[in-house]
């Protein structure tokens, strides 16, 4: 009997260990996933802070676009002129 409640003393110890273990590599795992959610945050708000100076690049574009039109408007506008004095 003695000898059976110490087999169970042993494997009750050694579930413990088995689940301390088991609760080490859980919040390992945890503190990995949390690490890369960090790191994607990080990735997004790069993504995110590019596309606003792209927006803002292709929109400076976009104006400098129409205002060369209209530069080019205006000056075949003043030829055409000329060429009818």
């Amino acid at each position: 009997m003695e000898e059976h409640i110490f087999d169970l003393k042993n494997e009750n110890l050694s579930l413990k260990k088995q689940l301390n273990n088991m609760e080490e590599l859980y919040k390992k795992k945890i503190q990995l996933r949390e690490d890369e959610i960090e790191s994607l945050k990080e990735s997004i708000l790069e993504v995110e802070k590019s596309n606003n100076e792209i927006r803002l690049k292709e929109r400076d574009l976009f104006n400098t676009k129409r205002m060369q039109l209209e530069e080019i408007k205006s000056l075949k506008h003043q030829v055409s002129l000329e060429l009818n004095f």
